[in-house]
């Protein structure tokens, strides 16, 4: 943003529908936006160096070998720097997943890690050594939390 930005009074309700919005016609009709709509469509689609893409491993399923987990993984890595390019993928998951489904595998710390760890703690502090990864890139530290009147999860980058 520049100085000359205006700032109008809206809800948070109002601006999560105009981001929705806004970056749905980004990818779907490009040629219905402005020249400032269109760029900060794309600032939003590329903020911050964040993957393009988080591949989301959460429900558990007892029945999954190690074979079978690291082969989701490795597919899915595949298949998403093959379309969107490499670097543009990151994992979305919890310690107790990864530990179970991957045996703390380190063969993909060099990808992002988005923690899904519900303590209620906005830091991206220590505890990931035994993860595979230094640090997390993001973190969701609380969900199902109501912002004017939105169910929202809380994350910190």
């Amino acid at each position: 943003m520049n100085d000359k930005t205006e700032f109008t009074e809206i809800t948070f309700k109002e601006w999560f529908t105009y981001i929705i919005d806004l970056v749905q016609r980004y990818l779907n009709e490009p040629d219905t936006l402005t020249t400032e709509e269109y760029e900060k469509a794309k600032e939003l689609f590329d903020y911050a160096g964040q993957p393009f893409v988080w591949l989301d491993y959460e429900d558990e399923n007892s029945s999954v070998s190690l074979d079978v987990a690291l082969g989701w993984i490795e597919r899915n890595l595949r298949w998403v720097d093959f379309y969107f390019g490499p670097g543009s993928v990151g994992f979305y998951v919890n310690q107790n997943w990864w530990n179970v489904y991957t045996a703390r595998s380190q063969d993909f710390n060099t990808y992002k890690l988005w923690d899904a760890n519900w303590d209620g703690v906005p830091d991206l502090g220590m505890g990931y050594v035994n993860y595979g990864w230094d640090a997390p890139t993001m973190k969701q530290y609380a969900g199902n939390q109501t912002l004017e009147g939105v169910n929202v999860d809380l994350n910190v980058y």
